[in-house]
């Protein structure tokens, strides 16, 4: 990896190595969805410049457009490319390894809402002379 080699290179370094294809094909197929929806001027940002703000804005770029899960397939992507530079020497400290995941959605509950309880007792027959005192 060299100093100021553009993340998309640099990704381009991790696809042709035997790591990225020791990933299952589900995760390498999602990286290089992930890198076909690159923008251009993310794509060409040099891998030293890269830092937690950057790493957030892809990710929340992403799960805007595409939802939740690209965006933690996007956010992935950028680990692992980063962790990549921080190994071969180029990056002295990986920023963007403590970055949290998005959250999928919160489901409805299938609970019904309460009931508000009834102000008088209704009875359990008309011939119980409790209905005979509320009639009355």
């Amino acid at each position: 990896m060299r100093q100021q080699q553009p993340f998309q290179d640099a990704f381009a370094e991790l696809r042709d190595s035997d790591e990225f294809r020791a990933y299952p094909l589900q995760v390498r197929a999602a990286f290089q969805r992930v890198a076909a929806w690159l923008p251009s001027r993310e794509a060409s940002f040099p891998i030293t410049q890269i830092n937690a703000s950057f790493a957030k804005m892809l990710r929340d770029k992403a799960a805007c457009e595409r939802g939740w899960r690209f965006g933690n397939q996007a956010l992935a992507m950028l680990q692992i490319v980063v962790a990549r530079a921080v190994a071969s020497g180029v990056l002295e400290k990986n920023r963007v390894r403590q970055l949290p995941k998005i959250l999928p959605p919160r489901q409805q509950s299938n609970q019904r809402r309460a009931i508000r309880p009834i102000r008088h007792r209704i009875p359990a027959s008309t011939n119980s002379p409790e209905y005979e005192k509320s009639s009355g």
